[in-house]
């Protein structure tokens, strides 16, 4: 396993280390000394981090908390010290392109992102010691896929789009093409397609191939004397 970096006294160290499953999805993570012979045993219990076996000078024990919190929490981008206290940031995706942010489990603000725009957006609770530098250094995170990023959620969602047109059909389902004639229905004035679109980011509930066909007998149904391209 790839040594912890834990940075103490103005130094990296880099700590050889093993993990342990342990019962109901607990895990031991084994922390060797130099010589490979002792070791130490940090655990997380109830989301908080401790040394349950070994005794160390307690600068270093908490640098190896830090290194274990970056390497292993997730969602977690940095933490820093106020006033000696730790202070553990988590950004945690939630649904449609929202990330809240978490400041030792307190919310403290949260971020956007417009689907149509492309643009972020954030907010920091007042009082919040997040700064407008650290909110756009996890943007930058997200974008560069550091973070996690639950897309729009596309479960069910397909668009398709015509010349000048687009339509959002949610809650599709893939197996029923009932669908089509709601949407015959809302078209009144015929145009002519160039293409059809498929986004199926994310959809879970079908198949590509169910999905084509189903892209394919929209198509079909509402411009039968069209010249269709599909893409993808």
């Amino acid at each position: 396993m790839k040594p912890l970096e834990v940075f103490c006294r103005n130094r990296v160290m880099y700590v050889q280390m093993t993990v342990h499953d342990k019962s109901m999805g607990k895990k031991d993570y084994h922390l060797y000394n130099k010589n490979g012979l002792a070791f130490y045993v940090f655990r997380k219990s109830q989301g908080v981090w401790e040394l349950a076996f070994g005794e160390l000078a307690d600068d270093i024990k908490e640098a190896c908390i830090d290194a274990l919190i970056l390497r292993f929490d997730s969602d977690v981008p940095e933490l820093f010290y106020h006033h000696g206290v730790r202070q553990v940031v988590e950004v945690r995706a939630r649904k449609y392109s929202l990330w809240h942010i978490y400041l030792n489990n307190a919310y403290v603000g949260s971020i956007q992102h417009d689907k149509y725009t492309k643009n972020f957006d954030y907010h920091i609770e007042d009082n919040s010691l997040l700064t407008d530098d650290q909110v756009q250094k996890y943007i930058g995170m997200i974008q560069h896929g550091e973070l996690k990023w639950r897309k729009d959620d596309n479960n069910n969602i397909h668009h398709f789009f015509g010349r000048n047109h687009s339509y959002f059909l949610p809650n599709v389902d893939a197996n029923n093409f009932n669908f089509l004639f709601l949407l015959k229905q809302l078209i009144q004035t015929p145009f002519q397609i160039e293409s059809v679109v498929l986004q199926g980011i994310g959809c879970d509930d079908c198949s590509y191939d169910q999905c084509f066909s189903m892209t394919n007998a929209l198509s079909s149904a509402i411009f039968p004397s069209s010249n269709r391209q599909m893409s993808q």
